[in-house]
């Protein structure tokens, strides 16, 4: 039986991108949860509706599947995104769907979670104004593979995926720093730019880098003196993303050939294409393009 082509694959999130680009602060576990949750929506314009009362049943045996995680260790992360899942806002700078005339949306994730610790189950009801963000989209809307961040281990990881595959067809985001910095209510934390690479940035890019389905570097953009935004270069990783030279050769080892996907998936964070190029060139004494 061929499967209806509105029924999201049970890994699939589908996030209104207005929720992606929402303000918030948010612990790791609760966010797992949500993402655990919003796989078992069906997003589709014309899927039945849900509504407060819908209850949204996830098991531990099931979260640890998904994200990859013991049996102990799931049951944990469970009971920790229960006790603080209810204590996060989200503010939501477009008009609610629902109040057109509200400039902005503020809103809890949840309305009631409960944990049945005799069960090892999670029941989870949305919060009514959260809910028109996750179900029946028609526009504006990012669809992703719940396993190319099921390994990641940040919030500021997940989020910066989040924020650059809404722009997958293009392949490049520029990113101004304060906006970041309120996307993610960092407050008055990291106000050097450095010390906002060091703790945030460079950590987000390196875990997508080595463990998502991106590969992705960036660059900044000044003005004067001052560093005001990140420009963010990405694209999917290809299993063929380098080419051997002849291997039957047995005088020397394989070296890969510089492509360009090859030199791209292997940059540094803030590293050109160029700058790269020429070191990845010094490391292997590769030819390329």
């Amino acid at each position: 039986m061929k499967r209806d082509k509105r029924s999201a694959p049970s890994s699939t999130v589908v996030k209104a991108n207005d929720l992606i680009e929402a303000r918030f602060e948010i612990d790791f576990s609760s966010y797992r949860l949500i993402h655990a949750i919003a796989t078992k929506l069906n997003s589709w314009p014309d899927a039945p509706s849900i509504t407060p009362e819908t209850p949204f049943t996830i098991h531990a045996g099931e979260f640890a599947r998904l994200f990859g995680l013991s049996s102990n260790r799931a049951y944990a992360s469970l009971q920790e995104a229960v006790d603080r899942l209810a204590e996060h806002w989200v503010v939501i700078e477009r008009p609610s769907p629902e109040a057109p005339a509200t400039p902005c949306t503020k809103t809890r994730w949840v309305s009631a979670v409960s944990y049945r610790e005799n069960t090892g189950e999670v029941v989870f009801y949305f919060a009514p104004l959260i809910i028109p963000y996750l179900t029946q989209l028609a526009l504006r809307f990012t669809r992703y593979e719940l396993r190319h961040i099921a390994p990641l281990t940040s919030v500021y990881a997940i989020r910066l995926y989040e924020l650059l595959v809404q722009y997958r067809d293009i392949g490049q985001r520029e990113m101004h720093i304060d906006w970041i910095k309120d996307c993610f209510q960092l407050g008055e934390k990291y106000a050097r730019v450095t010390n906002l690479k060091a703790r945030v940035i460079d950590p987000a890019v390196e875990q997508l880098n080595t463990y998502s389905d991106l590969w992705v570097k960036y660059e900044q953009r000044k003005r004067g003196r001052n560093v005001e935004a990140f420009i963010f270069s990405f694209g999917s990783k290809t299993a063929d993303s380098f080419k051997q030279v002849d291997a039957s050769d047995a005088s020397r080892p394989n070296t890969p050939q510089l492509t360009r996907e090859y030199v791209q998936q292997h940059a540094q964070p803030g590293e050109s294409w160029d700058e790269a190029w020429e070191r990845l060139r010094r490391k292997h004494g590769a030819g390329g393009l």
